[in-house]
C-alpha cells in the first residue's frame, strides 16, 4: 500500500511491486524504429511523475504548486540528453527477429521505479476529481527510489546496440536468430567505450557523460517532496496544495 496512512487505494500504478525481471522470458523482436542503444530513463520517471501530480496536460501546473522549489530541479533533469533526445543513438536492423532482453529488462525495471516513486501519492480519500493525497517522503522511501534507479542504470544499455553504433552509426544491421541483445550496465558500457574505437564512439561518449548528472538529480528532487501530508484541492481554479 501506498506510504500515505489510512491510504484507500492501492499504488496507482498497480497492487504489488512487479517482480524482478528475467533475461530468458525475453521474445524476439524486429523493431520498426530499431534498437536504442539506451532505455529511456527520462520518460520513465515521466510517467511515474504525471501518475503522482495528476492533471494531464497541466501536470507541470500542479507538480510546481505542490512545490515551487521541485519544478527547477525537475525541468533541469528533464532536459538532460541521456539518450533520447535529438539525434539519439539508434542502430537499424532488418531480416530475423532477434531476442531483445534489453527491451524487457529495461521495461521491467522501469516499472519497478515507477511503482517505488508512485508509494507516496495515494487517491481519493473522501475528495473528488483529480484529488490525491502526497505524504510520507521518508528516508526510506528516498532510498527505495535510488536503489530502484540504481536497477534499471544497471540495465540501461542495449550491448549488441552500442557495440554496432559505436562501429558504425549509419550501417544496418542484419537479424540473427541466435543474437540475444543483453541488457548491459552504465558502467560497463562506458568501459566498453572508453576502451572500442569507431566512428560513433563521440557521440556515445557525450551522452554516456551526461549521466554523471542523473543520480544527483534525482536526490534533489526527492528532497524536495514532503514529509508532512498535503492534499490536492481539485475545486479551486488554479492547481493548490492545502
Amino acid at each position: 500500500m501506498p506510504l500515505v496512512q489510512s491510504c484507500p487505494t492501492a499504488n496507482i500504478m498497480g497492487a504489488t511491486l512487479p517482480p524482478i525481471p528475467a533475461p530468458t522470458v525475453a521474445t524476439r523482436t524486429q523493431p520498426t524504429q530499431g534498437d536504442h542503444v539506451l532505455g529511456d530513463v527520462i520518460g520513465a520517471m515521466t510517467t511515474a511523475m504525471q501518475a503522482i501530480f495528476g492533471g494531464g496536460a497541466i501536470w507541470l501546473q500542479h507538480l510546481s504548486s505542490y512545490n515551487q522549489i521541485l519544478e527547477r530541479p525537475w525541468l533541469d533533469l528533464s532536459r538532460l540528453d541521456l539518450g533520447h533526445a535529438l539525434n539519439a543513438p539508434i542502430v537499424g536492423r532488418n531480416d530475423f527477429k532477434e531476442y531483445d532482453q534489453h527491451a524487457h529488462m529495461f521495461g521491467i525495471y522501469s516499472a519497478r521505479l515507477q511503482w517505488t516513486l508512485c508509494e507516496i501519492v495515494c487517491l481519493g480519500d473522501g475528495l473528488t476529481g483529480q484529488a490525491r493525497i502526497i505524504a510520507g517522503a521518508t528516508r526510506a522511501w528516498k532510498s527505495a527510489v535510488m536503489a530502484a534507479l540504481d536497477d534499471l542504470l544497471n540495465h540501461l544499455v542495449d550491448e549488441t546496440a552500442l557495440h554496432a553504433y559505436i562501429r558504425n552509426p549509419t550501417a544496418i544491421r542484419h537479424g540473427n536468430i541466435t543474437t540475444q541483445h543483453r541488457a548491459i550496465s552504465l558502467a560497463a558500457a562506458i568501459a566498453y567505450t572508453g576502451a572500442n574505437h569507431g566512428i560513433g564512439k563521440a557521440r556515445v561518449a557525450e551522452i554516456l557523460a551526461n549521466y554523471s548528472q542523473l543520480r544527483p538529480s534525482v536526490a534533489e528532487i526527492l528532497a524536495r517532496f514532503h514529509d508532512r501530508k498535503k492534499i490536492f484541492n481539485p475545486t479551486t481554479t488554479t492547481p493548490s496544495w492545502i
